[in-house]
């Protein structure tokens, strides 16, 4: 099975694809953060009770960790998405995060990482309630997660920078023809891989990093389906909000994929 992603971890791009540019530049680009797998762990125990994280002791995150890598490497069209930025995330058992459950990962996401960066903010600069007003995106494969989520606790990867530069608008062709474990990445997932690793948008090579775009969610009024959310650094401060896809093919722009244990 041939290659669909590159050596640094990037989908390939098809012909038919609208992409900034075939060879991405890495003007915008993400440093692999530290993978340490019992700081990443005990973030979560530090932004919620330890009640969430019932029934996942850090030696079974560290096995899922390990299966997902291992997933991946297995499967010769995407193994390289390991070669690129990518980071563990626990995705809790939505019932334990109230009735707001999108809506209180994203504000996790900021506590964990003004946590971790006292000296900057999070703001979030999104209207509306994200639990209401959104949906999942058909195309996206986030159902996958929805499922799984309604059930237990999730561990996964998330791979910011895999769709660098592409047309918010294909992200959903682009999922279709790669492994059916890979997912669209949005709210939920992101903001989770956030609160592990609140470093994730941090530069210190005098790079800028990416917008990381939340397409498998999209309003649920017409009148704003040209609509997409995102994280974003700026001035080091960590901003949540949304903007228009119109037009949108930029190299600033990176779509994410995730996967998820199922076991």
């Amino acid at each position: 099975m041939s290659q669909k992603v590159d050596a640094s971890g990037r989908v390939v791009p098809t012909p038919t694809e609208r992409v900034y540019a075939v060879t991405d530049r890495k003007y915008f680009c993400l440093q692999q953060p530290d993978l340490d797998l019992p700081s990443i762990y005990n973030r979560y125990r530090e932004v919620f009770e330890d009640e969430v994280l019932t029934g996942l002791d850090f030696p079974e995150f560290k096995r899922q960790v390990g299966a997902l890598c291992e997933r991946i490497l297995v499967d010769s069209s995407v193994s390289n998405l390991l070669k690129g930025v990518y980071v563990p995330f626990i995705l809790p058992q939505k019932g334990l995060l109230k009735d707001k459950p999108m809506s209180s990962l994203v504000e996790a996401a900021g506590k964990s990482f003004q946590g971790h960066y006292p000296q900057f903010e999070f703001r979030l600069l999104s209207e509306g309630d994200l639990d209401v007003d959104l949906e999942i995106k058909n195309g996206s494969r986030w159902e996958i997660i929805e499922k799984q989520w309604s059930q237990k606790n999730l561990v996964g990867l998330y791979f910011p920078t895999a769709m660098s530069g592409y047309a918010i608008t294909d992200h959903t062709e682009i999922i279709s023809r790669l492994s059916e474990s890979l997912i669209l990445s949005g709210i939920p997932d992101v903001a989770s891989s956030i609160i592990g690793n609140p470093s994730l948008l941090m530069k210190t090579d005098g790079k800028y990093p990416h917008l990381l775009t939340l397409t498998a969610f999209t309003e649920k009024e017409d009148s704003k389906s040209h609509l997409f959310h995102f994280f974003e650094a700026y001035g080091w401060n960590l901003y949540f909000n949304r903007r228009s896809h119109i037009g949108a093919v930029s190299e600033y722009y990176s779509g994410g994929i995730s996967i998820i244990n199922f076991t």
